[in-house]
Formats: structure tokens, sequence, C-alpha cells
């Protein structure tokens, strides 16, 4: 799972001065009493603050080249009371780390990541919620693919996303991959263009990573949805490939279930071959990071095994 996988950024350590610092930027009457670093996840550097008070805040701090969802607050207003996401209470700049930061409320519970490496399955009801959370989501249209604005309008479109592959087939992924395997990932994706341009002509509001070290739950129960930064106008079965990427955490009954949930929603539906269409999809975010910059052997492996489970299934 990719919870072996090398930071792509150093995590960046904070005191309680440094915190404190930060959170006077939302309200100079907190105190900070105790900082505890959460070192999930290969970018961003979290911490739980604790104030004084038993006040509990989410610090994120974001690198110059990953900033908050700029619609984040929109999406908030939008998605209220239909899906459970943490509060933004504040975002800022500080000078001093050249970062920008964002303090969120703190959500109970543990990541559905970390309760399955716990040996907890999640029950039917919890991954029927899953699928409506996120046909929820995706039944906010759009015309095209792109990036959105603050007023969650598309501001940068994306080319078709039967391009995106031939980009991500980079010297260094190639490499990576080796030649038998480069060439049938082309195979592949050739063979499916068409289900790629269907995709490009059904674009929603997606999360953008819909992974289960994103999705708190506490006691069998959906206890929120995190990390919105990748939030954008794309196509939903991404964030159906993502949930499902490590198919040995998920079985028949729980994909059929999350699929009853999502259809529970009223005009959505998932395409009756989504589960094949969805591994197509998640295959150029795989390919994406398999060419990044920088040798993360563990990382590379596991996103190597994953696309040789895609090609060849």
């Amino acid at each position: 799972m990719d919870d072996c996988w090398e930071r792509s950024l150093e995590f960046v350590e904070l005191d309680r001065d440094a915190a404190s610092r930060l959170v006077h930027q939302c309200d100079l009457r907190l105190t900070v009493e105790a900082v505890t670093p959460i070192r999930e996840g290969c970018r961003g550097s979290i911490y739980r603050v604790q104030v004084a008070g038993g006040t509990r805040f989410l610090l994120k701090l974001f690198s110059t080249e990953d900033n908050p969802c700029a619609g984040e607050r929109q999406l908030q207003h939008l998605l209220k009371d239909e899906v459970p996401m943490p509060e933004l209470y504040y975002e800022g700049n500080d000078e001093v780390l050249h970062s920008s930061f964002a303090l969120y409320e703190l959500v109970c519970g543990m990541s559905l990541r970390d309760a399955l490496h716990a040996g907890v399955r999640p029950g039917d009801e919890l991954i029927e919620h899953m699928g409506r959370i996120a046909a929820t989501i995706h039944r906010h249209l759009y015309s095209t693919v792109g990036f959105l604005d603050a007023g969650l309008n598309v501001k940068q479109q994306l080319p078709p996303a039967t391009e995106w592959y031939s980009l991500f087939l980079g010297p260094r992924a190639t490499a990576r991959l080796g030649p038998e395997l480069t060439a049938a990932v082309r195979k592949m994706v050739d063979a499916g263009r068409w289900e790629l341009e269907d995709m490009d002509s059904h674009p929603a509001l997606v999360h953008g990573d819909f992974r289960p070290t994103n999705i708190m739950v506490d006691h069998q129960r959906l206890a929120g949805i995190v990390d919105w930064e990748f939030a954008m106008a794309g196509h939903p079965l991404s964030d159906v490939a993502q949930f499902f990427r490590y198919g040995e955490d998920f079985g028949e009954r729980e994909r059929r279930t999350f699929e009853r949930g999502y259809r529970s929603i009223p005009g959505m539906q998932l395409p009756r071959e989504w589960e094949r269409a969805g591994r197509l999809r998640d295959l150029a975010n795989l390919l994406q990071m398999i060419d990044a910059e920088g040798e993360r052997p563990r990382k590379n492996e596991d996103l190597r095994r994953l696309i040789v489970g895609i090609v060849v299934s």
C-alpha cells in the first residue's frame, strides 16, 4: 500500500513557537500547548495542534508548488450537509517557512487506510455510504475537464485524456517500466481510446485524491473526507478507481456494495464496465507518478506492480 512510499517533499519540522506563530494569524488569543506531527502522506507536513481550553486543530503546511484548493471554502458551502468534511478555519502564508498553511477542524477517528492495516474490515453500511458520498460529489457537473478557481469555475482547461498517457510516458517512466510493459501500456491505451473520450464527455466535480488515506472513519461510520487540494472538474471514475486502487483491500462484495450506494443517488449511474474503465483512468495517475523526478525505489516498485496489475487484468 502507499504508506510504504518515500516522501516526495521533506517533512517540515515545527516546534511549539513556530506553530504558535501560525495559529496566532488566526486568533491571537489562542495559546498552543502541544504540537504533534502526523507523518502521513508524501508531500504536505501535517500537525495536530492543541490549544488551551482543550480545542484541537489540524495544521497543514503546503510547499510553494502545492497550495490549498482555491475553492475549498466554496466546496464546503456547496457540499454542506451532504458530504462530511472538516471546516477550514483559516488559510495564510508564513514568510519564515516560505510556506502557505491552513488550520482545519480536527476530525475524530482514524483513516480507512489505518483501519485496514489494523485488520478492521469496513462493513457494508460504511462501503455503501462511501458510494453515496462519491455520487453526491460527482453530481455537480461541468462542461470541460480542468482546474478550478476560488469560485469553482474552470480556470485552466486540460487536454483530452487520450493525450495524457503519451505525456506521462516520458523517459523516466519508460525506463522504470521497461520496453515490454511500456508497449503493453500503449496497447491498452490505444484499445481504450473510446472509453477515454466518453469520460471526457461527462466531466464533473471530483475529490481528486479519493483514497482510504483521506477517508476518516470512527467505529465503522464515516467521520469525514479530508485533503481536498486536488478537487477539480474531472472524471468521476478517477475517484472510484483511486478508492479501489489496492484490490487486495476490497473484494467483490465491497465493489457491488459501493456500486449500490452510488446508484442510490437519483440520476447517478456507473458505466457497465466501470471497474475496467476505472483502472484505465487510474493508469494515467500511476504513470504520472512513476515518471516523477528523483529515485524512490519503494514507491516506484509499488507503482510498477500496480501498473502490471492493470495491464494484465
